[in-house]
């Protein structure tokens, strides 16, 4: 591994080597860029490479003699980046572990934003529901509130209509 560029800025690679370590990636980062060569120098100009970023690529990606591999937006997640050369013998090279890779997870794709955000849409479901059923309760007490006052007055009024025409009734039967 000869250099990791991360943000267009070179990364120390001292305990990177050999996958002793993980590379850190932030979750804003946009382009991760890597350089590597092959140990055996007799003819560097006829060294194929075969790439393979465990945990995003899914088979060896040919990448001919080009030394630099670029990864932009890697979705979070844990990677192992493997590297392989073939020389003039036309015999691959067993592949080598050169980084190991760590993505963080953007927060809004945590499982924990994804509770939250759920707590808050239930929340504001349950609210707009309760608000709801507060008002039709206070339509349903202010009819009950009308139907009393005019049951109240009909009553009164039936009572004063019985009380007038039981007078009427007996002036009636005292003037006869």
């Amino acid at each position: 591994l000869l250099s990791v560029t991360l943000f267009g800025k070179s990364q120390p690679i001292g305990a990177l080597e050999n996958g002793q370590s993980i590379l850190e990636v932030p979750a804003s980062a946009n382009m991760l860029s890597l350089e590597f060569a092959s140990l055996d120098f007799r003819f560097s100009q006829a060294l194929l490479y075969q790439t393979q970023l465990e945990g995003f690529d899914t088979s060896w990606v040919d990448n001919g003699q080009s030394r630099t591999l670029r990864f932009t937006r890697l979705p979070g997640g844990n990677y192992t980046l493997r590297v392989r050369a073939r020389g003039v013998g036309g015999k691959w090279n067993a592949p080598e572990v050169l980084l190991r890779i760590h993505v963080q997870t953007p927060f809004y794709k945590t499982w924990w934003f994804f509770l939250s955000v759920l707590v808050l849409v239930s929340g504001i479901a349950y609210g707009i529901y309760r608000n709801r059923i507060g008002h039709l309760l206070e339509i349903i007490r202010i009819r009950n509130t009308i139907s009393r006052d005019l049951h109240d007055e009909i009553g009164s009024s039936l009572s004063s209509i019985s009380i007038l025409s039981q007078i009427m009734l007996a002036r009636d039967a005292g003037m006869e």
